[in-house]
């Protein structure tokens, strides 16, 4: 209990408070508020009782992450998912649809970007699988599975490249 907090906005008053992480580096106040019985009159109301409170996420999250609180979740794609043209949109729609229901992380083109600016998106983004849907791949039922960082391309069944994905991915 400190009697001396003053917070820096002029419609309080009654009590304010403020909240800080204690066990961790100083962040500065998580969240803060107070009493203001008198607010709804400076628009115009009567006095009407009230009490609020806010909070900085940023620093909330801060003094989190210092405590290694939060779960380490991988969120980039394991994979993308090249879809030749347009022809093969909804082929390359239902591929993607099939790896992330496998639970894979699958990402995919949405700008109808050309083939090499897709490649060029997956390297600079480091994904280490692209599966190329192509109009000759499916006529056989196939997708072409490149492995970025090798260089490898084969074809593999549409049915078998979610588990062709996986073991490149999670080895």
């Amino acid at each position: 209990m400190d009697l001396g907090i003053v917070r820096g906005i002029g419609y309080y008053d009654g009590m304010v408070f403020e909240a800080y992480d204690q066990a961790g580096e100083n962040v500065g106040s998580i969240f803060g508020g107070g009493r203001f019985d008198k607010l709804c009159r400076i628009y115009g109301k009567r006095d009407m009782p009230g009490t609020g409170v806010a909070g900085g996420l940023e620093r909330l999250m801060l003094s989190l992450e210092r405590k290694n609180l939060f779960p380490d979740l991988e969120q980039a794609p394991e994979v993308f998912v090249v879809m030749v043209n347009e022809t093969v949109k909804k082929e390359t729609a239902g591929v993607v649809q099939q790896l992330r229901s496998a639970g894979l992380r699958t990402d995919y083109d949405l700008k109808g970007k050309n083939l090499k600016q897709q490649l060029e998106y997956i390297d600079a983004l480091r994904i280490r699988v692209a599966l190329i849907v192509g109009p000759r791949e499916l006529k056989a039922g196939n997708v072409r599975l490149r492995d970025m960082k090798s260089g490898a391309e084969t074809d593999v069944k549409i049915a078998e490249a979610a588990d062709r994905v996986r073991k490149i991915t999670r080895k």
